[in-house]
């Protein structure tokens, strides 16, 4: 089968292609719409990238980034974001089998289970029907399969004819990611398009563009001033710990057994939005042997990757992709049943990352790891081939393409009822 990659989002760390910044100079404003929902950082994150990218490749372009749970009514909110985090938290394999149900298309439970979600959404999502009908977009991006899959259901009773694509934000696609109409889909690895090929999906209607990162993420500055950014002088070995947007997984075990390797680190730990964490961190002994930094929520990810040796994480879509755009091996920890089990399954197939099985064998595996450069090269070289850092641009250039078509043919509709626009 023939590949699907985008030219323009080839794996490894070069600087941006002059002909991917070709400025796409439509005769008006396009209006974009990029939807997500904010469970886990993930898919804001991405969303985010995808409005930096459309603003480099098109700064006339109006992008707007939207959270749909922030226009829903407040109990489904409540219930959709945080009942998925409690689940994972509390019944991680509770979630993992629901993941496998959701995925399963084989019984007519699934189309009666998709018509019911349908309607619950139409009605804890009324604004966001609102903004869709009666705003004057030219395209919808969707990094989350909530907003998408009511967009694609005004497609099909025709309340609306906007285009819109679907940015898959992990490295395999679940069936929630498939609503039909859509008019693009991209994807981060050829085993999602050959699947989404399975399920019907035209192959001009694919592009395997990697996951978006932020443009942060193409340009690096030499690492020393990155070092002396973050504290750090390069004289010791940078261990990276993240749990997500959230701070979720194991993070508290996981960094008692950073602090017990031999070897003096500089620990960086990242707690994202756990603030309770981030507190017992900073409470917590640490012993001199280490310099440790623990952070929340920051803009510097793309720092603090391109200055690390190692990062120990849950491998959630965009920590994968960003980390692998750095080059950077992953120590995985605390992979959820469900797409973070692909995602492991991937690196670990491809070379590009370990797994910490077992949280009490995590001291001895990091030791094990930086006390061998070889091994560290070679997950280094794998993470480089595997990554797509230019995802974000290859998929701007293309939306903006669509864009302007729609937003020309609704002038030459107009034109053809009114006569010529004065």
């Amino acid at each position: 089968m023939r590949s699907l990659t985008a030219d323009v989002s080839k794996g490894g760390t070069e600087l941006i292609q002059s002909d991917m910044l070709e400025r796409v100079e439509p005769k008006r404003v396009l209006r974009i719409l990029v939807l997500y929902a904010g469970v886990g950082g993930g898919h804001e994150s991405a969303a985010r990238a995808i409005c930096a990218a459309i603003g480099e490749v098109d700064p006339q372009a109006s992008a707007e980034c939207l959270d749909v749970l922030k226009l829903a009514v407040p109990l489904f909110a409540n219930a959709y974001c945080n009942g998925y985090t409690t689940l994972l938290q509390k019944a991680p394999r509770l979630a993992g089998y629901l993941y496998e149900v959701l995925d399963d298309t084989s019984s007519d439970r699934s189309t009666f289970v998709d018509q019911l979600r349908f309607h619950v959404q139409v009605l804890g999502l009324n604004k966001l029907v609102s903004i869709l009908t009666q705003k004057p977009w030219d395209l919808v991006i969707h990094t989350h399969f909530l907003p998408l899959e009511i967009t694609a259901g005004l497609r099909r009773q025709g309340k609306i004819d906007i285009p819109h694509v679907t940015i898959v934000t992990d490295l395999f696609v679940h069936r929630l990611w498939i609503h039909q109409p859509c008019d693009h889909f991209f994807v981060a690895t050829q085993a999602a398009a050959e699947h989404l090929l399975d399920c019907g999906i035209s192959s001009g209607d694919l592009t395997v563009s990697g996951i978006p990162i932020h443009p942060k993420f193409s340009r690096h500055p030499t690492k020393e001033e990155y070092q002396k950014a973050n504290g750090v002088d390069g004289t010791r070995p940078v261990v990276l710990e993240l749990g997500g947007g959230l701070g979720m997984g194991q993070m508290q075990e996981a960094f008692l057994f950073l602090l017990k390797i031999e070897r003096p680190l500089d620990i960086l730990v990242v707690t994202g939005a756990n603030r309770s964490l981030k507190d017992a961190l900073d409470r917590m002994e640490k012993g001199k042997r280490h310099r440790v930094q623990v952070l929340g929520m920051t803009s510097r990810m793309h720092e603090l990757m391109s200055i690390a040796d190692l990062v120990v994480s849950k491998p959630g879509g965009l920590t994968v992709s960003e980390s692998l755009s750095c080059g950077l091996p992953i120590c995985i920890v605390s992979a959820f049943p469900g797409q973070e089990s692909y995602n492991s399954d991937y690196l670990l197939e491809n070379g590009a990352a370990v797994k910490i099985n077992k949280i009490e064998s995590l001291t001895s595996k990091v030791s094990g790891l930086l006390d061998n450069p070889v091994r560290l090269r070679e997950l280094r070289r794998n993470a480089i081939r595997l990554s797509k850092p230019l995802a974000a641009f290859a998929i701007a250039k293309k939306a903006l393409g669509m864009a302007a078509k729609y937003s020309l043919g609704k002038e030459a509709s107009c034109r053809n009822q009114n006569g010529p626009l004065l």
